[in-house]
């Protein structure tokens, strides 16, 4: 577990699952990107499942489609999408640099998720499949930028806000489903993402220390069509969370959906 802490309070911008995917529609990249050279919050935290890594989905195993997927391809896919992702923070540092002004480098924490860690999975059980290009140091930025990872199933707490891809509900390690029980199990402010569903839990202790759960949704295309139907594609909250003056736990927060990021932002 990492713990981060600043002496002022700061935000922290949530981005959730976001499946990059080759031949994705990355529009929604090039707004985020431009949304956080508008506000330049201090950390932005990736939730984790930042790549769909659709090659190694056991729910394709036996179908005609899975035999033409590509481990390298889905790979490329993440830094494809980062490149539109930072390109505009590249952009506004270079004309920071002209103005002899101060650069934007904040801290991105990217947190390490159930679909990457397929490939941890392949590598035990195929050795012979690790190579320069194909291991788990393949999903770290190629940017120039101050960026953490985080394991799987492992967290990080910054200024008293514990991120996590999922919040564990026990011994088994299943997924908490809903932010007021990760609130009651976990007893200190939280943000997960995972599900793909929004949900928000505060509770007031006796001394007025507030704690916070968050439960982030996901970061998808709004023409997105997910495998479960349009029943569970009703079920999802595609959008960013922003957390605003964060401190011991605490914050304000704001909403912006991913469709109304494009129609302000792309």
């Amino acid at each position: 577990m990492l713990q981060l802490n600043s002496l002022e309070p700061r935000d922290i911008l949530v981005v959730p699952d976001s499946h990059s995917f080759k031949g994705d529609n990355l529009r929604r990249y090039a707004a985020l990107g431009n949304y956080i050279v508008a506000h330049l919050p201090p950390v932005v935290v990736n939730l984790g499942d930042s790549i769909d890594m659709a090659s190694l989905s056991s729910y394709d195993v036996g179908k005609k489609e899975f035999v033409f997927q590509n481990v390298q391809e889905d790979i490329e896919s993440l830094h494809t999408a980062e490149n539109v992702l930072y390109a505009p923070m590249h952009a506004y540092n270079k004309r920071q640099a002209n103005l002899h002004k101060a650069k934007y480098e904040p801290i991105i924490v990217k947190l390490i998720g159930n679909h990457e860690y397929r490939l941890k999975k392949l590598l035990e059980y195929e050795p012979r499949w690790q190579s320069d290009t194909i291991n788990m140091d393949c999903f770290n930025t190629r940017h120039p930028i101050n960026e953490i990872v985080v394991p799987f199933m492992d967290w990080i707490t910054i200024d008293g806000v514990s991120f996590a891809h999922y919040w564990s509900s026990g011994v088994m390690g299943r997924a908490i489903g809903n932010a007021k029980l990760i609130l009651a199990k976990k007893g200190v402010s939280c943000v997960q993402g995972h599900t793909h569903t929004w949900d928000w839990s505060s509770m007031t202790k006796p001394d007025g220390t507030r704690m916070n759960a968050i439960v982030a949704g996901c970061f998808l295309d709004p023409d997105h069509k997910g495998f479960g139907g349009p029943q569970v594609d009703a079920l999802y909250y595609s959008g960013l969370t922003h957390l605003h003056a964060v401190k011991d736990g605490d914050f304000d927060l704001t909403t912006i959906s991913t469709k109304r990021l494009l129609d302000n932002y792309a």
